[in-house]
């Protein structure tokens, strides 16, 4: 079986095996469990060397504080992992927040997206709860606050592409459809 294929077939029975969790069974999941029985693997299965901490640093030291993962190309870290249990909202703000921590404040590029991040999060919060105030009420503007929550989201989306340096095909790959070139 070739490499990809292989992978495929891993993270496959990793999704299979979350899907057959109950409910309960999804709640008892602390962080370090999710990352043993699923994160861990499912970066395995992607050709992560988990094992090497060259590769796959636990615990790395960033600008604040500490992030769960780091993982290096190199000897470069390329992106930085936080995990958290499977039953967490990750839609909580509290984790873009301490996602927006690991930057290199010093770097003025970083500084400039990391302030423009904020300044889009918050107008996302507030546009929510106006826009949870006004779908309440029937208020005609709620569809403008629909839209304008969609532009901030893909506003947020673009940041963070950039802030990753995601290619085409990646973004392509987190919104869900096809690279290019690639059948659908």
């Amino acid at each position: 079986m070739e490499l990809q294929e292989a992978a495929r077939h891993d993270i496959a029975q990793l999704v299979a095996r979350y899907r057959a969790l109950s409910s309960r069974e999804r709640k008892e999941y602390n962080e370090a469990a999710t990352r043993q029985g699923f994160i861990l693997p499912l970066f395995r299965a992607l050709g992560w060397n988990v094992d090497d901490p060259n590769e796959v640093k636990p615990e790395e030291q960033v600008s604040r504080g500490f992030v769960d993962f780091a993982f290096r190309i190199g000897g470069v870290a390329k992106f930085f992992l936080e995990t958290k249990k499977i039953p967490e909202d990750l839609s909580d703000p509290r984790w873009a927040r301490q996602a927006i921590n690991v930057l290199n404040l010093e770097d003025p590029a970083e500084r400039a997206m990391h302030d423009r991040m904020v300044v889009l999060v918050e107008e996302m919060l507030r546009l929510k709860r106006e826009h949870a105030e006004a779908e309440a009420a029937l208020e005609d503007r709620r569809h403008d606050l629909a839209r304008a929550i969609e532009r901030t989201d893909r506003e947020i989306d673009r940041l963070v592409y950039q802030l990753y340096g995601l290619t085409e095909d990646e973004i392509a790959i987190v919104e869900g459809q096809s690279p290019q070139g690639q059948p659908a």
